[in-house]
């Protein structure tokens, strides 16, 4: 997976969480604007609106195709899916391991609701995805949905399931 600076610089500038796409999109209109243009045509005028442009975009990622980038567990394919429910804030190298080695194609990292283990599990989704063999999707809760948005503007996530 190749990035290129405008997706690097966006990938930094949301990481922490302080961020958001539409934020950044602000201050930096024409790197943002570059960096997005892997989801597909053009970005939406309204920034308060990226988000939800974001993850409305198409999904084509190996054994896993859907309208949009925001999935229910039904769009999941029935066979060939590896999930895990995970939630340990400090580094997850055993998890990364375990999911990189698996034969699934498609990968759903799910666990607990607080900002730090959602911020893990994106992490760890990341490093995942690097490797290139699996499609990941992320459980995130809809109260951080601007997080969800940026795991994908970023390619650190290829899609989300938004929880209660």
């Amino acid at each position: 997976m190749t990035n290129t600076p405008e997706e690097i610089a966006l990938s930094y500038m949301t990481r922490a969480g302080n961020i958001g796409v539409s934020d950044y999109a602000r201050e930096y209109p024409d790197n943002a604007r570059v960096a997005l243009e892997h989801l597909g045509d053009a970005p939406v005028g309204d920034l308060d609106m990226l988000d939800d442009w974001v993850l409305s975009r198409p999904l084509a990622a190996g054994a896993l195709a859907a309208p949009s980038r925001t999935l229910s567990d039904a769009d999941l394919p029935a066979q060939g899916v590896r999930r895990l429910q995970w939630s340990d804030t400090a580094g997850g190298e055993q998890a990364t391991r375990e999911l990189c080695s698996c034969p699934e194609e498609v990968v759903v990292l799910g666990g607990d609701d607080d900002p730090r283990a959602v911020g893990a599990r994106i992490d760890t989704a990341e490093r995942v995805r690097w490797k290139g063999r699996h499609t990941v999707v992320v459980e995130v809760p809809t109260a951080l949905r601007s997080e969800a948005a940026a795991a994908v503007a970023t390619g650190r996530a290829d899609a989300v399931i938004l929880t209660q």
